[in-house]
């Protein structure tokens, strides 16, 4: 029996879809999709059945039934999801990337980041950045903005570059069928040139000379909130060579001079430093250092009086003692070198020049001199005065005096006694003299104060103060009778000398 006699049919399915078998056929069809998400599922079973038939040859049968029996369709993921084989990836695609939203930053700006999903999802989606921030996209977000740390502000050359990528997604439930996460984004760094000025100071504007000078190099940021200390070492040079080290991590180094010193009164020139240039150690490099060139000036003036460097001129014997007839022998010392000629006065006189760097000068006083008369005594030597040409010495000290002990030579002197007559009548006249003869003729002997000789029978003759010679007269002896007298012999008995002056010998 034919069955397409009929002028239409709609059935109804268990969902609700429709299969329309048109007038005259006896088959109708629909097609339908399988459900379909992103995420891995079990596999899903749809059951249809016959529910319902209406339409215009529905009534036209003489019994038209609806079978009972149901067809089920199973629907699986697409292959290579997790837990279905195939090709990697053929699952619903989602795609989550992060672009960076500049090409570049300076050092104290946070860059921005966008991260998008290809598509919207019915679920929270939640990623996590390398930085360990998470964002979360609510269901049906697709954009979401994000400002990743700045590298930080500071004084030193670190241009670079911030990179951040996506470590993970996730929903709730189950897992996404084809999670695809995006390349990392960049951004570059740039530095801001944040300005440093290292500063000369000097702790001592006055010194006198010889005095300690303290110099001292601060850096400084124009920034008070960033460091400076992260550098590897600065050596900073000064005016004249004088260097300045600041070592890795300090922010400050010091150096000090003694201020010159000299001898001679008058002080010395300004020391004034700045700085010539710097120099820096390390990897880590200044943005932008720069030397304040300001300089620092110190007055040097002299120590105080008597306080000064000490020079002294000193005089000592070569020998303790010398005789009368030998020139006494010093040495004239100065307690050190210097750089001037140095002129030295004598007690004497006499003039001793110290040649410069000279130390020791050796003179010769005159000798007391050779004579008949004990007249031991000492020859001193002293020192005057000292001078050097052009400014005067600060602290000039003069020794005491030196002494050299002078003794006798022991000069031999001898009195003679002559007569001028060896023959007279009785009751003549007789002259006696006695000279005082040198036994070195070039010895006076004149400068005694008075000599009596004393003969024999007590005649005396007198030697006058400043004289050579006495005479004394004796008449011979006369009486009245034939026969003469007996010859008259005399001799030098004794000899007194009066005054100071006494013969040696």
């Amino acid at each position: 029996l034919p069955v397409t006699n009929h002028k239409g049919l709609t059935f109804t399915l268990t969902d609700g879809t429709t299969v329309t078998i048109k007038a005259g056929e006896s088959v109708g069809s629909t097609t339908v999709t399988a459900p379909d998400n992103v995420y891995v599922n079990d596999p899903v079973t749809i059951t249809q059945g016959l529910t319902d038939v209406a339409g215009k040859g529905a009534d036209q049968f003489e019994q038209l039934e609806l079978g009972s029996t149901k067809v089920s369709t199973v629907v699986t993921d697409e292959p290579g999801t997790p837990g279905n084989p195939g090709g990697e990836n053929e699952g619903d695609l989602v795609k989550v990337t992060i672009v960076a939203d500049q090409v570049s930053v300076n050092e104290a700006t946070e860059p921005t980041f966008t991260i998008s999903l290809n598509k919207a999802l019915d679920k929270p989606f939640t990623v996590t950045l390398s930085t360990g921030a998470t964002l979360t996209f609510a269901a049906g977000e697709t954009t979401k903005s994000y400002a990743a740390p700045a590298q930080g502000e500071d004084v030193f050359k670190d241009e670079g570059k911030i990179t951040v990528s996506i470590d993970g997604a996730s929903v709730p439930g189950p897992a996404l069928e084809n999670l695809v996460i995006g390349d990392p984004a960049t951004v570059q760094v740039s530095d801001t040139l944040s300005k440093v000025t290292a500063v000369l100071s000097v702790d001592n504007t006055a010194v006198v000379e010889g005095g300690k000078i303290t110099y001292t190099v601060t850096l400084v940021s124009e920034d008070t909130n960033l460091p400076v200390t992260g550098h590897g070492g600065i050596t900073v040079t000064l005016t004249g060579g004088t260097q300045v080290v600041i070592n890795p991590g300090s922010a400050t180094g010091t150096v000090s001079i003694d201020a010159p010193n000299d001898l001679y009164v008058g002080g010395q020139d300004a020391i004034t430093k700045a700085i010539t240039d710097i120099s820096v150690a390390g990897t880590e490099k200044f943005e932008n250092l720069v030397p304040d060139t300001t300089p620092v000036t110190t007055t040097v003036s002299d120590d105080p009086n008597g306080t000064g460097n000490l020079v002294k001129v000193s005089i000592t014997p070569v020998v303790d003692s010398v005789n009368e007839a030998t020139a006494p022998t010093f040495t004239v010392t100065l307690n050190q070198a210097i750089d001037k000629p140095l002129t030295v006065l004598l007690s004497t006189g006499e003039t001793v020049v110290f040649a410069a760097g000279e130390t020791t000068k050796t003179i010769s006083a005159p000798a007391q001199g050779d004579d008949v008369f004990i007249d031991n005594g000492k020859i001193t030597v002293s020192i005057d005065g000292a001078t050097v040409p052009g400014p005067a010495l600060e602290n000039l000290v003069i020794g005491d005096p030196a002494t050299v002990q002078v003794s006798d030579t022991l000069s031999k002197v001898n009195a003679v006694l002559s007569v001028d007559n060896t023959a007279v009548v009785e009751g003549g006249k007789i002259t006696y003299t006695v000279t005082l003869i040198s036994e070195d003729s070039k010895l006076p002997v004149t400068g005694h104060g008075g000599v009596t000789v004393t003969l024999t029978g007590g005649t005396t003759v007198t030697i006058p103060a400043g004289s050579a010679t006495g005479t004394a007269f004796v008449t011979a002896p006369n009486d009245l009778y034939v026969g003469g007298q007996p010859s008259i012999t005399k001799a030098i008995t004794d000899i007194a000398v009066t005054g100071d002056l006494k013969f040696e010998n």
